[in-house]
């Protein structure tokens, strides 16, 4: 067995066009992104409220009526799913944020009024100290 090692110097290096991908494992240039119109976006919407995960028949009737392809449709679909999934994470933790924080008002309010009574504040500035190891006078 032979080792070789192959050396490029700057000069050699390929540059990519901006269309490129990394060399990942995906193939070909990136894919320009879709833009939905209005009416697609009502159908597919529409069609999500029926049912957020359509089987095979379904997805390639959309695709057919909206002049998109399957793999377009399909996509949208884990797309709203994800961020419906997003959105009650979101709520539910904002709900469970309130919570706290009315709980942590409680305590903080519970802290003022122990904390504002006549006691004094534990500064002994102003004349004697009760503390034995601080000199007076």
């Amino acid at each position: 067995l032979q080792a070789h090692a192959i050396v490029l110097s700057g000069s050699d290096d390929v540059i990519g066009d901006e269309n490129s991908r990394p060399r990942d494992g995906r193939r070909g240039p990136k894919r320009p992104r879709t833009i939905l119109t209005s009416a697609q976006r009502r159908q597919f919407k529409a069609s999500f409220e029926i049912s957020p995960k359509p089987c095979r028949k379904v997805r390639e009737a959309l695709a057919k009526d909206t002049g998109l392809s399957v793999r377009v449709v399909q996509v949208w679909f884990q797309n709203q799913r994800a961020k419906m999934k997003k959105l009650q994470r979101k709520a539910k933790q904002d709900t469970d944020s309130k919570g706290d924080k009315d709980s942590s008002k409680d305590k903080e309010e519970k802290h003022k009024s122990d904390t504002s009574s006549s006691e004094p504040s534990g500064h002994y500035f102003e004349g004697q100290s009760d503390d034995p190891f601080t000199p007076s006078g």
